[in-house]
């Protein structure tokens, strides 16, 4: 299995985690030391900071995680990845509104075989 499908199989694993509202699984497919550049937040690293980044929209019921990939750059053990994401939360007004960004993910092949994200960032679409 190559790097890219190796990013496809973990971009797969972090929307079914995020539907399952699995915030272990989630930070699991994060480095420890793993970089968080979230909207109107500083720039944090760890665990705790992957933590955070999830925990905000799994509190206001987000539901329903997909991603669009765009690019998958590789370079030996690491890659970066470029997408569109979106998700569904409840509102009162709609009963549920759609919310989309973008991100672009840095992977790290680690010695088990598997890819794990090193550096997160993301953003979200103007409403």
């Amino acid at each position: 299995m190559s790097i890219i499908d190796k990013i496809h199989e973990c971009e797969n694993n972090l929307a079914e985690a995020f539907n399952r509202r699995d915030i272990e699984t989630l930070i699991s497919l994060h480095t420890e030391d793993c970089w968080v550049l979230a909207p109107g937040q500083p720039l944090q690293r760890g665990t705790e900071a992957v933590r955070a980044a999830f925990e905000e929209p799994l509190g206001a019921g987000a539901k329903n995680c997909r991603f669009i990939s765009e690019q998958v750059v590789e370079s030996g053990d690491t890659a970066y990845h470029v997408g569109r994401f979106a998700f569904d939360i409840p509102d009162e007004a709609s009963g549920e509104t759609t919310v989309t960004g973008k991100y672009v993910d840095g992977y790290r092949l680690q010695r088990d075989g598997t890819c794990k994200i090193q550096t997160s960032s993301f953003s979200f679409d103007a409403e």
